[in-house]
């Protein structure tokens, strides 16, 4: 449409100084130029036809995809419920109507069975062997008792006060002996205790 509104005001504005074959030439271009856009038109069109297609194609296909999903999620959650029913009680029932028909049907299933005795064969065997005087007397018995685990009383830590403070070298300290030790300058030594 705009092209040949163009076309039109074309006409009009050189309609003085343009001729008969310039109005030819110039509505031929034209007429070119609108068919040229139409076949463009019509090859786009046609593109987005074959897309539009393959979108809806791929659109059902997702559709169907997740319809059978949706139900596939059903049926695991059904069975999901159903086992977490068969796991939990309800504390609604009291348990002598909950464990009845379990317990009916356990009775009909386990067969009767007769007590089964057992009766020893040979009466002079023991089941726990006496040891012999011969075995007692080779094993030779131990005054050695096991040791025992000693953990440490307030009585046994050193007072905080003799820790805190330490001899300072050279102050006059005397050491007569491997564990004793005088120390003039009135500390207390290990030999002062």
């Amino acid at each position: 449409m705009s092209a040949s509104l163009h076309w039109l005001v074309l006409l009009n504005c050189h309609s003085k100084t343009m001729e008969r074959p310039q109005y030819v030439s110039e509505a031929t271009r034209l007429l070119k130029d609108m068919l040229s856009q139409i076949e463009t038109l019509k090859r786009e069109n046609a593109a987005l036809l074959s897309e539009s297609q393959y979108v809806s194609i791929e659109k059902n296909e997702l559709q169907d995809e997740n319809s059978a999903l949706e139900a596939q999620i059903g049926k695991l959650q059904s069975e999901l419920e159903e086992r977490v029913a068969q796991s939990k009680p309800d504390l609604n029932v009291s348990p002598s109507e909950f464990q009845q028909p379990e317990l009916t049907h356990a009775l009909q299933q386990t067969p009767i069975v007769s007590p089964v005795f057992v009766i020893p064969i040979r009466s002079d065997l023991q089941a726990y062997p006496e040891p012999d005087a011969a075995q007692l007397s080779s094993k030779p018995t131990s005054n050695v008792s096991k040791p025992h685990a000693r953990y440490p009383t307030p009585a046994d830590s050193w007072p905080s006060q003799l820790l805190g403070k330490q001899p300072e070298s050279g102050k006059g300290c005397q050491h007569s002996g491997s564990n004793s030790s005088r120390c003039i300058s009135g500390e207390l030594g290990l030999g002062d205790l």
